[in-house]
């Protein structure tokens, strides 16, 4: 089964992944992809947009085959899906779930983290947002909001 976490930045994505994955699970997490092709912290201010496409265009390839490998869900993390990714997620018949942390709480977890560019909160704010809006225009296989972890 495919499950697609979404939230904020520090509304306990990873967290609620790691707290749910089994051992037969993969977790496909574009900030820790990312900072893997760049030998980053997962959360580094540096980001490159090639990079994260390179990382992007992967996701279709593991959603068609994880469980050709034996695996048994896969955790799709990401903040606010762009609408191709929508698309494709949800045509693959995935679990919405949905972190439901307090923007303000998630501001005071992001300025703990050294690593923050608060400039790009209010940006980030605005895309999670446009996704609420547009989440019912897509057929979930479920969809689970969840209080903060």
């Amino acid at each position: 089964m495919i499950k697609l976490v979404v939230g904020l930045p520090g509304s306990g994505k990873t967290t609620y992944v790691k707290q749910h994955m089994r051992e037969n699970d993969l977790a496909y997490d574009l900030d820790y992809l990312t900072a893997a092709f760049k030998c980053r912290e997962a959360h580094s201010k540096r980001k490159h947009i090639y990079i994260t496409e390179m990382v992007n265009d992967m996701l279709p390839s593991i959603a068609d085959n994880y469980s050709f490998y034996g695996l048994d869900d896969l955790y799709i993390i990401r903040t606010a899906p762009t609408l191709i990714e929508c698309e494709t997620i949800s045509n693959l018949g995935a679990d919405l779930i949905i972190i439901d942390t307090p923007y303000a709480e998630c501001l005071v977890r992001m300025r703990e983290r050294a690593d923050t560019d608060e400039s790009e909160l209010p940006f980030i704010k605005k895309r999670f947002d446009r996704f609420m809006d547009r989440v019912n225009e897509y057929e979930w296989n479920s969809v689970s909001p969840h209080p903060k972890p």
